[in-house]
């Protein structure tokens, strides 16, 4: 069961918090839950990639791995924004994602021209509830301004500073979290 967007803005943030713990407490009594994932290296998201530093695994809380698999979609469009290379974040978003056309629209900017300046940032992640094997979180991220230029360095389109609040839908598949659907939220 979702909340919805108005009335969970009309509830005081006590209640849900109380509300979140309730539905994280109920959670505990081990019904068919998946025991917490060793986090993944810091070394990139795309499979395959063996560390370079012998960094300890350490295990995360089920609300710690969807802020941090959120942080790590933000990361991986940052890397496409200044790359073009869009590896990780096919790697960290569910096929079914419509945030998967981003894929699309990156390698299209970077088909003769790349982009100028493009830098995502999180500013804050919120673990919000699980639910049927999906959780929701609310983020905030800013871009800065940016430009698409030709290879000859004509500017195809410029774009102005901006934040994003989001809320992101993940869920469970392949035996890890994944982005299945971002949708710009209103404020807070």
């Amino acid at each position: 069961m979702w909340i919805s967007r108005g009335r969970l803005a009309a509830l005081p943030r006590v209640a849900v918090g109380l509300v979140l713990v309730a539905l994280v407490s109920g959670c505990s009594s081990g019904g068919g839950l998946r025991p917490s994932l060793p986090r993944a290296g810091y070394s990139g998201l795309s499979a395959g990639t063996a560390s370079t530093s012998p960094l300890p695994t350490k295990t995360l809380s089920r609300e710690d791995e969807v802020v941090d698999v959120v942080r790590q979609f933000f990361a991986a469009l940052d890397k496409a924004a200044q790359t073009g290379n869009t590896d990780d974040l096919i790697a960290v978003t569910h096929p079914d994602c419509t945030c998967r056309k981003v894929v699309a629209t990156i390698k299209a900017e970077f088909n003769g021209g790349h982009d100028v300046g493009a830098r995502w940032a999180v500013q804050s992640v919120t673990f919000f509830a699980f639910d049927r094997g999906t959780a929701l979180v609310h983020s905030v991220s800013t871009i800065s301004a940016y430009k698409t230029v030709n290879s000859d360095g004509t500017v195809r389109a410029s774009y102005p500073a901006g934040q994003r609040h989001d809320l992101v839908r993940l869920t469970y598949a392949g035996s890890r979290w994944r982005v299945l659907a971002l949708s710009e939220s209103d404020h807070g």
